[in-house]
């Protein structure tokens, strides 16, 4: 779908959502009825956290976490938590969920290795793998790895996420799963957006099969890598002693804050001179206070939306506030 690659595969079929949280909201579903309690859901400390709330009230979706690394998610940190989980007692999780392409909020993108080691970990004990992925063609430099889906070799393991909210325009409100057409053929019957709009849809795909599409494509990544770069130069200008990776995609910088800097407090201060940055509070589901105290060495910043000069502003308004909590 709009050039994605490692996708089409024999049995293989796609649905339209009036939006991504739908999406995630028919696949809740799509492996136990409404109102049945505990569902879990491995995942990295991730984007998905702001959509954790609504699937917690309406599903009573708990949430287990698991690291992730430079490579990606920790496959034998998973193994070790599923195998503790079932010495237990406790029933392994409906999902795993990951974003292996330019991960939200780390920026991580997982290697081929670990990509096929997740596969294989999920085929063993039958957990369903969610792949979200809506950054994939926002890749700045290298080659595009083997989706999780494409590993798939039955087709029936991983469900692949995407939007075109992030490559083409938000206001579009239309995402899509990839899956076997088996499973497509129940979450048919769980979709719950009201159907989204055929107009639209054959818009985009008009506009995905134009030459057109391949001109924006390039000219999102080269405007995202430019924002990337002027916002990874103003970190290093501004916020000395942070540690930053260097993303090879996507939106965002996930900085690593000096142990006596709290990104909770950071955030509150930028507040008030009106700059907006999330604390990685904001993206661990888990509440206990040791992952708290983690989490609030961590601050994401997004490069996407501001422009060049508001990069350089808002950097510039945040360092004074940086700086003297760094030497408190």
């Amino acid at each position: 779908m709009c050039g994605l690659r490692g996708l089409p595969q024999p049995g293989i079929c796609f649905i339209a959502f009036h939006g991504k949280m739908y999406c995630f909201h028919s696949l809740v579903s799509v492996r136990s009825p409404p109102k049945s309690l505990k569902h879990s859901w491995q995942t990295p400390p991730s984007g998905s956290v702001f959509v954790s709330g609504t699937l917690s009230r309406t599903f009573g979706v708990e949430f287990v976490t698991v690291n992730q690394d430079a490579d990606g998610i920790e496959v034998g940190e998973l193994r070790h938590t599923l195998q503790q989980r079932a010495q237990q007692g406790l029933p392994p999780p409906k999902f795993i969920y990951d974003v292996v392409d330019f991960h939200n909020p780390s920026g991580v993108t997982a290697t081929a290795q670990r990509r096929s080691e997740l596969v294989d970990l999920a085929r063993e004990w039958n957990i369903f793998l969610i792949e979200d992925n809506p950054y994939r063609r926002v890749r700045f430099r290298g080659e595009s790895l083997p989706t999780l889906k494409s590993l798939d070799a039955d087709g029936d393991l991983v469900f692949h996420v995407g939007t075109f909210s992030k490559l083409i325009a938000p206001g579009l409100r239309l995402g899509w799963i990839a899956a076997h057409e088996s499973l497509i053929a129940r979450l048919i019957r769980l979709k719950s957006d009201g159907g989204c709009s055929p107009f639209m849809q054959q818009v985009v795909l008009g506009f995905c099969q134009s030459p057109h599409f391949t001109t924006h494509v390039r000219k999102v990544q080269d405007t995202y890598r430019e924002h990337r770069d002027r916002m990874l130069a103003a970190v290093k200008r501004e916020l000395p002693g942070v540690q930053v990776a260097i993303p090879e995609g996507g939106y965002y910088l996930w900085l690593t804050l000096p142990a006596n800097v709290n990104s909770d407090v950071l955030a509150s201060r930028a507040e008030e001179v009106a700059v907006h940055i999330i604390p990685g509070s904001r993206f661990f589901p888990s509440e206990d206070e040791t992952t708290l105290a983690r989490a609030r060495r961590y601050v994401r910043l997004s490069y996407s939306f501001a422009t060049l000069d508001q990069i350089d502003e808002g950097l510039k308004r945040l360092g004074p506030i940086y700086r003297s909590l760094a030497s408190g």
